[in-house]
């Protein structure tokens, strides 16, 4: 739980007194605002979205824009390389090719698919990332999940290239 909310120790300090067996159970003031601050800190968290194309969706296809300023700058920003097409959000490439970005579940078990394919041939990351793009689908992480993708592949790394030659000369 710590890793999730920063100085969580002295956040909690007064519930951690309250709790403590040879105490009474009585709530003070300092246990007041320290939930009082403990609320405020959770409330002001940045609320995870479903999917990576959603704030995308909204702005193309509604005109509304995020809260933050420098969300909107962001978003305004990069929104220029998108399009929305019937409710989907789509890349535009510079080749007048558009493609439809999806969320990067999808994108990798697309990436999974395609690895291991019908006849079970094991791609190199770039070339997984290149055979997604070219089929018309796009996430920005792709090349991350395909490195991952093959460096978890016990099959790839099996029969990945060794080197044969001693360390020293003989």
């Amino acid at each position: 739980m710590g890793r999730f909310i920063s100085r969580l120790c002295k956040r909690a300090l007064p519930f951690f007194k309250l709790m403590k067996k040879k105490c009474l159970f009585e709530w003070t003031s300092e246990a007041d605002a320290a939930f009082e601050d403990l609320k405020r800190y959770l409330m002001s968290l940045p609320v995870m979205a479903g999917c990576w194309t959603e704030e995308f969706k909204v702005y193309l296809l509604r005109g509304t824009l995020p809260e933050k300023e420098e969300d909107i700058e962001r978003i305004v920003r990069e929104a220029t390389a998108y399009c929305g097409q019937d409710g989907e959000l789509y890349l535009r490439r510079p080749n007048d090719v558009s493609q439809r970005c999806i969320s990067e579940e999808q994108g990798r078990e697309l990436l999974a698919d395609i690895h291991v394919g019908g006849c079970r041939r094991h791609s190199s990351s770039c070339t997984l990332v290149g055979k997604v793009f070219r089929s018309g689908f796009y996430w920005p992480t792709a090349l991350n999940d395909a490195t991952e993708l093959v460096r978890s592949c016990e099959a790839c790394q099996f029969h990945a290239k060794q080197i044969h030659q001693p360390a020293q000369g003989v």
